[in-house]
């Protein structure tokens, strides 16, 4: 399904039916529009035929985003990448993975994500709207929760902004999970759950 590449320091994984287009995304922002900057990434989509897809940069947040915009000490753009790969091929909802790209530079590592766009609104905000999220898709969020634990995913960032709710009702899924940068592949503990 997927095709490794490697350019210098950076290395990577495409998907092999958009893999120029990803591989150019992901390596040099080619055809990429920005969208916006949300916490500690910056967002661009990605032009596809069909379709279009999402990359993220990796940067830092907090205090030492101050200092140091980008670079981790961790590969969490590859670290990421096999949390949301391992989701999509048990059938769990999240966005179609894309690509990844990482360059390690000393002791810190760069990179971005790209996965399919979906549209979709997020949780957050139709809890806030008049009427509110109907019962049946909050009670199917919870299960799905459970779901992402009994697979041995730990989202360490979960909370309704990062729970989408399709707009098309002929979506393939009608919630998707996103945002697993910290997440952890490992058996998720009562107190993890809770």
């Amino acid at each position: 399904r997927y095709c490794a590449f490697q350019r210098g320091g950076e290395r990577g994984f495409a998907v092999r039916q958009h893999h120029a287009e990803v591989i150019g995304a992901l390596l040099d922002r080619r055809r990429c529009e920005p969208v916006t900057a949300l916490g500690r990434g910056a967002l661009f989509i990605v032009p596809l035929h069909p379709g279009k897809g999402v990359l993220r940069e990796y940067r830092r947040g907090g205090v030492v985003g101050r200092f140091v915009r980008e670079g981790t000490l961790t590969n969490r753009p590859l670290r990421e990448w096999e949390v949301v790969d391992r989701l999509f091929n048990a059938g769990f909802p999240v966005p179609d993975p894309l690509g990844v790209v990482w360059n390690r530079r000393g002791l810190l590592y760069t990179g971005a994500i790209a996965t399919q766009f979906v549209d979709t609104t997020n949780l957050a905000d139709l809890l806030k709207g008049p009427t509110g999220p109907d019962a049946s898709l909050l009670e199917n969020v919870g299960k799905l929760v459970r779901r992402m634990h009994d697979l041995c995913v730990y989202h360490a960032d979960l909370h309704v902004g990062n729970i989408l709710v399709a707009s098309d009702p002929a979506s393939r899924h009608p919630v998707y999970f996103v945002d697993f940068d910290n997440a952890r592949i490992a058996a998720v503990s009562q107190l993890d759950r809770a």
